[in-house]
């Protein structure tokens, strides 16, 4: 389900992007394996980084951390809420807007100046980046089990690897449930994703 929330995401991305949707050929899926590592799992203090805290981030406090955008589109759903979509260099913000107020969707950084989580940056190489989260070294499962509060995975996509954790809080301030994606191609992270994954999509 939440794997499916991540391409509604890319979705809506691509629709307020204006890019033609093609069809995505069939690509062979399977286990990758991480090291095994003493790191802390993904948590909810790893949605704090680069002068924001995703969890709680308003369009002010994205400005403030990353400068005025410099290019937004919006789209309604069906609902009645507004997406938004900003850009930066190598930054991509996905906005919900509604009447009870405003969420962050996803966030997708690309560029190696924006620090993420632990200090994770794009262009890290394989080694680096996947060290910096738990690992059992297990083929496919990096720790915990699938709806487990705290869980992470690694597969194979074609050419690129893929490292998802999972966390979720009931706070007040945090409730929700949040997925970590890192993107590797060629041995090195190409893009981090920060995603929402209580998503309503009714476009």
């Amino acid at each position: 389900e939440v794997r499916g929330k991540l391409e509604a995401v890319e979705s809506v991305q691509t629709a307020a992007s204006g890019d033609a949707v093609d069809d995505v050929p069939d690509v062979t899926l399977s286990a990758a394996t991480v090291a095994a590592n003493q790191a802390q799992p993904f948590g909810l203090k790893d949605l704090s980084f680069s002068g924001m805290d995703y969890a709680t981030l308003t369009l002010e406090g994205a400005k403030a951390a990353l400068g005025e955008p410099a290019g937004q589109t919006a789209a309604e759903d069906a609902a009645g809420g507004t997406y938004l979509n900003l850009t930066w260099s190598g930054v991509e913000l996905i906005w919900l807007e509604e009447a009870a107020g405003g969420r962050a969707q996803s966030l997708r950084v690309s560029n190696a100046q924006t620090e993420g989580p632990r200090g994770l940056k794009a262009g890290m190489t394989f080694e680096e980046a996947s060290s910096l989260f738990l690992s059992e070294g297990k083929p496919g499962v990096l720790y915990g089990q699938p709806g487990d509060t705290d869980y992470g995975e690694a597969v194979n996509e074609g050419t690129q690897t893929l490292l998802t954790y999972y966390t979720a809080a009931e706070s007040a301030q945090s409730a929700g449930s949040y997925v970590l994606q890192l993107v590797f191609e060629n041995g090195a992270l190409k893009e981090w994703v920060l995603s929402t994954s209580e998503m309503r999509w009714t476009l």
